[in-house]
């Protein structure tokens, strides 16, 4: 089921991106015939205009040097009538090119904020869009490092099962040879009898030398108190109190230095000490799917 979903879950991711490709694609070949044909108007149009003002300047020169002539004279019969005229006309016109020029400041702020407005836009949806594929991407990475952990905690299982069972099929197969010596003879009987005993004192520490392993959930939760507690702010070192699953009373000491993680137990019994050295290999797998590495664990009393 799980490869099912996975490839239903990559299938609609690929198909999700190639619309958005699409899309892409789509939207700037529409911008480039909108910039073409805007520009094409836009040079059709200078050149319409163009055209005309030639012509009613060809047409209308006469007229234009006779008002030019018209004009110099009224001016200079102003300025010869009142100097102060003259510069109030110099100074409004001075008023008026100061007035044009911030005009003409005006409007290029105003498009280079609209132009910068614009790539704030573009750049915000595009982050935004990267932002929704890395969650979906972190979704199913984190579904499948689930199902790959809960395989292995399976074969664990199934190894530990096959041990324990090999273990009682070794011991009823030497009470049964011994208890053949102790027919055969009674000085024999007496002589196994301790062996015997021997044997069973094996056993008892064969089938209790397998604590239970760390919990998923425990494990899970210990990766991820460790992630977060090292990674946004860097700290070199911190403590952290264990609890639940055989991990009462245990404190964790941890040292991290660019990615690498030391991890100290202290207050642990033997049964703590076995059971974090089961999960070693599993908490050093959880945190090098978090970006970290585990590069030494060490448990004191």
């Amino acid at each position: 089921m799980s490869r099912i979903w996975e490839s239903n879950t990559d299938r609609q991711i690929e198909e999700s991106n190639e619309k958005r490709f699409r899309e892409k694609v789509d939207r700037e070949k529409q911008d480039v015939e909108t910039q073409r044909t805007r520009a094409f108007a836009t040079v059709m149009s200078e050149k319409g205009r163009r055209e005309m003002a030639e012509h009613a300047a060809r047409s209308q020169e006469p007229q234009h040097a006779r008002a030019s002539k018209n004009d110099a004279s009224t001016l200079q019969r102003i300025l010869e009538r009142s100097p102060k005229e003259g510069a109030e006309f110099a100074r409004r016109a001075a008023l008026a090119r100061a007035s044009n020029l911030s005009l003409d400041r005006t409007r290029k702020k105003d498009a280079e904020a609209a132009q910068a407005s614009t790539l704030d836009r573009a750049e915000a949806v595009e982050q935004d869009r990267e932002r929704q594929v890395g969650i979906v991407e972190d979704d199913v990475r984190e579904r499948d490092e689930g199902d790959v952990l809960k395989s292995e905690d399976r074969t664990e299982e199934k190894q530990t099962e096959l041990r324990n069972d090999r273990v009682d099929a070794d011991g009823s197969g030497q009470n049964q040879r011994r208890h053949g010596r102790q027919d055969q003879s009674s000085d024999d009987g007496r002589r196994s009898a301790p062996e015997t005993q021997g044997v069973g004192s094996v056993r008892g520490p064969r089938k209790g030398a397998a604590p239970a392993a760390i919990p998923r959930a425990v494990l899970d939760a210990l990766v991820k108190q460790i992630s977060e507690a090292v990674t946004p702010d860097g700290r070199s070192s911190l403590k952290l109190e264990l609890k639940g699953s055989g991990l009462d009373g245990v404190t964790l000491t941890i040292a991290a230095h660019d990615g690498r993680i030391q991890c100290q137990f202290e207050g642990c019994n033997d049964r703590t000490r076995k059971i974090l050295e089961q999960g070693r290999a599993r908490l050093a797998q959880g945190l090098a799917h978090r970006g970290l590495k585990l590069e030494r664990l060490t448990t004191t009393g």
